[in-house]
This record gives C-alpha cells, structure tokens and sequence, in this order.
C-alpha cells in the first residue's frame, strides 16, 4: 500500500512539475543540424561535445576541474559520478536543445544545471575567463543539489525549494567575480538605502530591484557570510536549507546562526555600507555641472554621439509611452527634447521567428 500511495505521489509531481510546459505542447523545437557528439573523460568529468578544436577542448577539460577542487575543497563534499558536461559551441546551437523542454528564447540564459539528469549544459564561444565563470557557476549548483537532496535526481520534487537568492547567490560568489553593471546597481542601492531585507521565511523582500536582485545581493549575502564566519559559514547556510525529507518544513539560515530578520539585516546594512563606504563621500556631479538625459516619456540613455557644432546629442531610448526604442535629439544647453527621430520605430522584427502551418502548403513568398 505504501509503495502505491509513493508511486501515486511521484506521478502527482511530475505532472505538477511539467505543467509548467503545456503551453509548449505541439510547438515543435527547431533542429537545424543533428550534431556529431563524441565525448572526453576526466577525472570527474564526462564532457560531451562536437568540436574540433583540442585546445578549446582542454581549456574546458582544465576549468572545469579546477571549478571541481574548488567547490569540493569550500563545501567538504566529493561528487562520486562523473558529471556529465554537454557542451555547445555557441548560444545558438544550445537554443535546440532538447534537454530543457521549453522553448529557448534567443539570448535568454547561457546554461543551465537539470536537477534530475545532473547534468551541465553551457555553450562557449567566449573568453577563457568568461567561460570558466560560466562552469563553476553551473558547477555549484550541482554541488548544491548533492548537498541539499544527497541523492541528487530528488531535486525535482522539491516544491519547496531555498530561496533563489540562496542558489544564485551562492553560484555567483564562487565566481569570485562582480560584473560592472551588477556592481553599480549594488553601489547604487546600498547608497540610496535600498537594500533588500531578509523576512521571517529567509527569503529577500526588495521594493526595487529587477531579476538580478537574488543573483546579485545574493552574492553580496555570501560575501557577508564568507567575512564574517569564514568558510565555515558558507557551508553551514548551504547545509542549513536541507531537510531530512521532501515534505519536511524547510528551517530559515536564521536559526543556523542565531539570527533574527531585525538582527540580520542590521548587521548586513552595516557591513554594505562599510564596504563601499568609499563612495558615500564623494562629490555630487550636479555641483559642477547639470543632467543632459530626456525626460519622461523617454527612459535611459543607451547611446550617445554629439554633433559636429557641439549643440546637440544624438541618443538612443525607450518611450515609455509606445514601449519602443527611439533615436532623439537632445540639446545641450538646457537638456530638452529637440527632435524625435524615429517616431513609430518598432522592434518587432529584432528577432524574427518564422512559423508554418502545414495546411497552407509547402511553399512561402518573402
């Protein structure tokens, strides 16, 4: 009866888990080219791949032990199976894949880590520095699945997951690495007083923030942790997010280390301010000069060219109005809006997708 009411549930799941999926349901994934995989083993890897280049092969080969030593040097843990590694050459090869089982927009992620399948999936057309980040950031999720799940296929059941800025956090940190961007929205928000709290269940309540927000203050969370409590307290808020079983209530890292959310997120403000404490006294550039950017409708500033006679700007935008990228004229002497360039600009075609209806016939005009 028991072993009944367990299949039972593991179908419950895994119809629940797929749903997400349906409306996928006979979109067929385009496979423009079956790949020649072959494949090449390590010391703790199995790396699939179709390149013919060795020493990119051996570059993947090299970063990824060493992401390997790393991880299980910090964690204390030993991945027994070799981890498969799919590698695709570039961003849209990986867009046909068929281990993810949505639909891949182009540019949406650069790899991802299955929690069933346990394998890591990236593509690398880029700098050995760039993929090496790449790896040991997939790699620590599957670290933190052996962690969390020990055996690490359960992953897929878990509905009740750590927070993302636990997971993501923790990948990002291992890269040793801060993105320009992400750094200045970081230094950005700790000076304006927005930094994200931590909330009775452990996870991060931000009034402003964008998707970024788990992966980055993630990171800044990890740096806390790392400086505070050594290495030891990275590991102890890894293992405090397991649970002695799927339906068990998850504990917060807050118990882990005598925290309360007040308590926490006073020590955290305290240690983001001090980190960049270097730029609270700096100047206003306002005190020395104005703002040249449009106004509202317009948003951002992506691009910038000045005119020969110095008295305009060129400036490329989004109208918050049409939701459309536009080309404006802006005046350098008082910063209004000369000129829209490109009015009714649309960026539907940026990315084309062509889709046929087998009953119109095999044929098409462009």
């Amino acid at each position: 009866m028991k072993k009944t009411t367990f299949a039972f549930f593991c179908l419950f799941c895994a119809a629940v888990l797929f749903g997400q999926y349906s409306y996928y349901y006979g979109k067929n994934k385009i496979v423009r080219q079956a790949f020649p995989w072959k494949y090449a083993d390590t010391k703790n890897f199995r790396i699939y791949h179709y390149m013919d280049d060795p020493e990119l092969l051996g570059r993947v080969a090299r970063e990824a032990e060493k992401a390997y030593e790393k991880l299980s040097s910090l964690l204390n843990v030993t991945i027994e199976e070799k981890t498969p590694i799919i590698f695709y050459n570039k961003q849209t090869d990986l867009e046909q894949t068929n281990l993810f089982p949505g639909i891949i927009p182009p540019g949406s992620f650069e790899g991802f880590t299955e929690p069933v399948g346990k394998r890591v999936v990236i593509y690398g057309n880029r700098s050995s520095e760039d993929l090496g980040r790449l790896i040991i950031h997939e790699l620590s999720h599957s670290f933190e699945n052996a962690i969390l799940y020990r055996n690490r296929s359960l992953g897929m059941f878990d509905f009740n997951r750590p927070p993302l800025w636990v997971m993501e956090g923790f990948a990002e940190f291992m890269t040793d690495y801060w993105d320009s961007f992400s750094l200045m929205t970081i230094i950005d928000n700790v000076l304006s007083d927005r930094i994200p709290e931590i909330q009775e269940n452990g996870d991060i309540r931000a009034d402003y923030g964008n998707n970024r927000t788990p992966y980055d203050f993630g990171h800044l969370m990890y740096d806390f942790f790392y400086e505070k409590f050594g290495k030891k307290g990275v590991r102890d808020l890894l293992y405090s997010q397991r649970r002695p079983a799927l339906v068990s209530k998850r504990r917060t890292f807050l118990e882990q280390f005598n925290f309360v959310p007040k308590t926490f997120n006073y020590e955290f403000k305290k240690y983001a301010r001090n980190r960049f404490k270097t730029f609270i006294g700096r100047e206003n550039p306002e005190d020395y000069s104005f703002i040249i950017g449009p106004d509202f409708p317009f948003a951002y500033s992506f691009s910038h060219q000045v005119s020969p006679g110095g008295e305009l700007l060129a400036v490329v935008t989004v109208n918050y109005r049409t939701y459309k990228i536009e080309i404006i004229l802006v005046s350098l002497k008082d910063g209004k809006v000369i000129k829209n360039v490109t009015p009714g600009y649309k960026s539907t075609y940026d990315g084309i997708e062509i889709k046929f209806v087998p009953s119109d016939g095999r044929s098409f005009s462009w």
